[in-house]
């Protein structure tokens, strides 16, 4: 379904999702004070009657593009790694048995969530002292893979990971940023759930560019130098009302562990780890004179 990556990857300047800053804000003070903004419910319009109805009607035809909500939230160490607390309300059997061991393995956990589990999630954050650490909305006009910023700092970084057949590898990036890369496809006959394929990334935080033609024209594209860890990818469907959940496992806080390097971190002293919560939306905007 989706292509083999290169490691160097093309992206568009206007698919990347900067989450930085903000750190230490409380992520909720009080339901009317806090300005997070919860997962709401998702709506889906029907295509092919919205496609009935603009051909009978002569209306402008509708087109479909996935938006993605992000919240990154920081806990302190444990919270989520070392506690099923959060993970009751997860689903990570929407994987194969070998891709959560694998996971687990290189320290991170991921799953489903229901939008009806959101307040139990937000009870926990809220009693485990949790900060907000940025929050963004993107909505991808053409599909192109895109990449969301875990780690605000970029550095000097040694990673190693346990790739497919148990080997241990490492590889060093010189003043990198690690990255969440996102691969998308809508079903036009089922706009309902969304195919994706989430993988970690350690790209170069001042990459080259280089000009390419696009459907806008000639243009200049960045040229990212890194890694794409493809055997780390996971791949989901992800039903309506659903949010992915990113957290690290119990095997996270070990020396230069790849789950180590994206979801846990030390500032003042506290060492404190990453969770994120992910969101997809259905976004509709009408195209005069164009399909799907």
């Amino acid at each position: 379904m989706f292509p083999p990556h290169r490691l160097t990857t093309l992206l568009p300047l206007s698919g990347l999702i900067l989450l930085a800053g903000c750190a230490g804000q409380s992520l909720w003070k009080s339901d009317k004070e806090s300005s997070a903004p919860q997962p709401q419910a998702l709506s889906f319009p029907d295509r092919r009657a919205s496609m009935n109805a603009a051909e009978s009607t002569g209306a402008t035809p509708t087109r479909y593009y996935i938006q993605y909500d992000v919240l990154r939230v920081e806990v302190p160490r444990g919270t989520v790694s070392r506690s099923e607390t959060l993970w009751n309300h997860v689903d990570e059997s929407v994987f194969p048995f070998a891709v959560t061991r694998r996971l687990r393995l290189n320290g991170f956990r991921i799953g489903l969530a229901e939008q009806g589990a959101w307040p139990a999630i937000k009870a926990i954050l809220d009693s485990s002292a949790a900060t907000q650490t940025a929050q963004a909305g993107l909505a991808q006009a053409d599909l192109a893979p895109f990449a969301i910023q875990i780690d605000p700092l970029s550095r000097d970084r040694t990673i190693f990971h346990y790739g497919l057949h148990g080997k241990l590898e490492g590889s060093t990036f010189a003043d990198s940023l690690n990255m969440l890369r996102i691969e998308h496809h809508l079903d036009p006959e089922q706009l309902s759930d969304f195919n994706l394929r989430l993988a970690p990334e350690a790209r170069s935080a001042h990459p080259q560019t280089m000009l390419t033609a696009t459907g806008a024209g000639l243009r200049e594209v960045p040229v990212y130098e890194g890694k794409v860890f493809t055997d780390l990818a996971v791949e989901m469907e992800v039903p309506a009302n659903s949010i992915i959940v990113l957290g690290p496992s119990d095997r996270a806080g070990r020396r230069a562990l790849i789950g180590t390097e994206f979801l846990c971190g030390q500032r003042n002293g506290v060492q404190f780890e990453r969770i994120l919560f992910i969101t997809p939306r259905l976004v509709a905007r009408e195209q005069a004179g164009q399909g799907f």
